[in-house]
């Protein structure tokens, strides 16, 4: 799966078959979502900012989301940030079509530890995001050792996830560009 974000559509065109993340935190207006909605062919998954901390943020109510998800066919992910058990996903799975994935966001040891209960309640293809980023700063948050994340915490997920066959979304790399 090739995820990419929205704001490339502007400067690249976008491969066939990749699909458009729309992070809700940077959306200014659920009537700009709805402008870009209108505009992309492509499928797309839109990542919803719980708990976001940092900014910009963002935040709309979950009925107006899932109102946007009902209206747009081509949204087909929903990203759920800060996922650490299944009942944080519950309302969404509930209340979202079966043509639409929810894709909870891990960010913390937490999630970690409870991945295979919260992949429990999730439509196949299952998949997960993990956010590397906000795992790290949950790590020295906890005084625990980051420089050993890899193989404390990142191997043995995706060594779980391979055997619960459950797809795991992480970045690979940055783009830079000069405008």
């Amino acid at each position: 799966m090739l995820l990419m974000s929205r704001h490339l559509t502007d400067y690249h065109i976008v491969p066939a078959g990749a699909i458009i993340r729309i992070n809700l935190a940077w959306e200014p207006s659920l009537d700009a979502l709805r402008k870009h909605l209108h505009e992309l062919t492509h499928h797309v998954f839109l990542d919803i900012p719980i708990g976001r901390k940092k900014p910009p943020s963002h935040t709309y109510h979950m009925d107006e989301i899932l109102d946007i998800c009902n209206t747009y066919n081509n949204v087909r992910y929903l990203g759920i940030s800060q996922v650490e058990t299944s009942e944080q996903l519950m309302s969404w799975v509930v209340k979202t079509s079966d043509n639409i994935n929810i894709v909870p966001k891990i960010e913390s040891m937490v999630g970690i530890n409870n991945i295979h209960e919260i992949c429990k309640v999730l439509r196949k293809p299952k998949i997960i995001m993990l956010d590397h980023d906000d795992l790290f700063q949950d790590l020295c948050a906890l005084y625990q050792h980051p420089e050993h994340m890899y193989e404390d915490w990142i191997t043995p997920l995706i060594e779980k996830c391979d055997q619960m066959n459950v797809m795991v979304l992480r970045t690979a790399g940055v783009v830079f560009i000069n405008n």
